[in-house]
């Protein structure tokens, strides 16, 4: 819920959140990462998400990494992974765009889908990030395949470097953080 004069897409308590979770352990986060990214855990990673990441913890970085439409974000803080694809609904037609949304439907597909894993869900893992990067004969597939494996990896790089400063250092504030993170924007 927003609370009053909220100018960002986190309110206080899920930065809190996000401090309290990454603050003192960025390994977490790698590990998360490997998890999105299909990388094998080693047991004692395996251990620390089933530990660390559910509940609350788990509604964060669903909000994180798959963003809806929510009526209480702040002005302009809009987001969902559909937005990636205005400008090119602007220029493009319909027969253009077909990859980028067979493409779009992969993206949200695969990430659905790792983090019911991330979770602890049972899955049947219909979308592997390897097979996307591979190069067929078939152009059209090679194409939708190689342009989501690319959005995918840097998307999920860009939401954990963004966890990452979100989280701050141990010793700082929220307040401090989010004060460094505004004079940071403004370079």
């Amino acid at each position: 819920m927003r609370t009053p004069k909220q100018t960002r897409r986190y309110n206080d308590i899920e930065l809190g959140l996000f401090k309290k979770i990454f603050a003192d352990d960025e390994n977490l986060l790698f590990t998360i990462r490997k998890v999105l990214l299909q990388f094998e855990l080693t047991p004692e990673e395996a251990a620390k998400v089933k530990e660390v990441v559910n509940g609350d913890v788990m509604k964060l970085i669903r909000k994180a990494f798959m963003p809806e439409i929510d009526p209480d974000s702040p002005l302009f803080q809009l987001c969902d992974m559909r937005i990636a694809l205005n400008n090119d609904l602007k220029l493009k037609d319909v027969r253009e765009m077909q990859y980028l949304f067979d493409a779009k439907k992969l993206e949200m597909d695969y990430m659905n889908q790792q983090l019911d894993i991330l979770e602890g869900k049972s899955v049947n893992t219909t979308v592997w990030l390897k097979d996307l990067a591979e190069i067929t004969t078939d152009q059209y597939l090679t194409y939708v395949n190689l342009t989501a494996w690319n959005y995918l990896i840097s998307y999920i790089d860009s939401y954990c470097n963004e966890i990452k400063l979100l989280a701050g250092t141990p010793d700082e504030t929220i307040d401090q953080t989010m004060k460094r993170l505004t004079k940071d924007s403004s370079k």
